[in-house]
Protein backbone atom coordinates (compact mmCIF):
# COMPACT_ATOMS: atom_id res chain seq x y z
CA UNK A 1 0.00 0.00 0.00
CA UNK A 2 1.33 3.42 -1.20
CA UNK A 3 1.79 6.40 1.72
CA UNK A 4 -0.82 8.30 -0.56
CA UNK A 5 -3.57 5.29 -0.80
CA UNK A 6 -2.62 5.03 3.29
CA UNK A 7 -3.79 8.67 3.67
CA UNK A 8 -6.63 8.61 2.06
CA UNK A 9 -7.90 5.59 3.77
CA UNK A 10 -7.18 7.48 7.04
CA UNK A 11 -9.10 10.46 5.91
CA UNK A 12 -11.81 8.99 4.99
CA UNK A 13 -12.18 7.14 8.12
CA UNK A 14 -11.57 10.67 9.65
CA UNK A 15 -14.90 11.93 7.76
CA UNK A 16 -16.85 8.78 8.40
CA UNK A 17 -16.48 9.58 12.21
CA UNK A 18 -17.10 13.42 11.27
CA UNK A 19 -20.77 11.88 9.64
CA UNK A 20 -21.58 9.98 13.12
CA UNK A 21 -21.33 12.67 15.16
CA UNK A 22 -22.99 15.18 12.97
CA UNK A 23 -26.12 12.64 12.96
CA UNK A 24 -25.94 12.19 16.82
CA UNK A 25 -25.56 16.07 17.38
CA UNK A 26 -28.41 16.34 14.97
CA UNK A 27 -30.65 13.79 16.60
CA UNK A 28 -30.02 15.52 20.04
CA UNK A 29 -31.18 18.99 18.59
CA UNK A 30 -34.09 17.90 17.52
CA UNK A 31 -34.67 16.01 20.69
CA UNK A 32 -33.99 19.66 22.61
CA UNK A 33 -36.54 21.02 19.93
CA UNK A 34 -39.18 18.83 20.53
CA UNK A 35 -38.39 19.61 24.14
CA UNK A 36 -38.93 23.67 24.27
CA UNK A 37 -41.90 23.30 21.99
CA UNK A 38 -43.73 21.34 24.66
CA UNK A 39 -45.24 24.24 27.33
CA UNK A 40 -44.76 23.47 30.68
CA UNK A 41 -46.95 24.14 32.60
CA UNK A 42 -44.73 25.46 35.53
CA UNK A 43 -43.34 28.08 32.73
CA UNK A 44 -47.17 29.89 32.73
CA UNK A 45 -47.19 29.72 36.29
CA UNK A 46 -43.76 31.97 36.14
CA UNK A 47 -45.32 33.67 33.45
CA UNK A 48 -48.10 34.51 35.20
CA UNK A 49 -46.39 36.04 38.48
CA UNK A 50 -45.09 39.13 36.52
Amino acid sequence: MDPMKKELKKVQLEIEDIKKDLSRLRSEADGIKTEMAKPYRTDWRVYSSY
